[in-house]
């Protein structure tokens, strides 16, 4: 079963909405929880969709059957210095979240920016404890630049970012190939 990413259509707000309520994704994101309601999370859908000159926001979907199960995203476009960073990475679908699609989808994302829109350079910041997310830069090639300490207020405290990069001849030299 592979996976490929898509444009976010308007009704992808129902399971990103869902999504943002889940605790387990929540503490492992950089920014702090807040609620939103369903009638928001449709207008910010509609927001990437039509208003995305500076981000690309895409669905991650299941082959056999069109399903929805996460989105990863960039912003920030440099287009001077060939440079985008990389927002996120959610796999929302417990039923689908494993290292497989999420390498996957990372890869497409990579090919994308790279191959597609000419960038040089990726870059990114992993919550020092996210350790799922510092495993799989790693595995796709990134690497760790530094650390930016006490960079995130969140659940009454602060915390560590990793700052990681790729550019685009590593991702050239991947070892990892996607996998159907």
């Amino acid at each position: 079963m592979g996976i490929y990413l898509r444009a976010f259509e308007v009704n992808d707000y129902k399971l990103i909405n869902k999504w943002r309520k889940d605790e387990e994704i929540q503490s492992l994101l950089g920014g702090s929880k807040y609620y939103v309601s369903s009638e928001r999370e449709k207008k910010w859908v509609e927001e990437k969709i039509f208003n995305n000159a500076n981000q690309i926001y895409w669905a991650i979907c299941l082959k056999n059957n069109n399903k929805m199960i996460g989105y990863i995203s960039v912003k920030d476009f440099d287009w001077i210095n060939k440079k985008v960073k990389w927002y996120g990475l959610i796999i929302g679908d417990k039923k689908y979240r494993n290292i497989k699609n999420s390498l996957n989808a990372i890869y497409l994302m990579l090919d994308h920016i790279f191959n597609q829109l000419g960038m040089h350079r990726i870059y990114g910041y992993y919550m020092k404890e996210n350790e799922k997310s510092i495993l799989l830069g790693k595995m796709m090639g990134f690497k760790i630049e530094g650390e930016m300490r006490e960079a995130i207020y969140k659940n009454g405290k602060y915390h560590d970012l990793i700052v990681v990069s790729l550019l685009k001849n590593e991702f050239k030299e991947l070892k990892y190939k996607r996998t159907k």
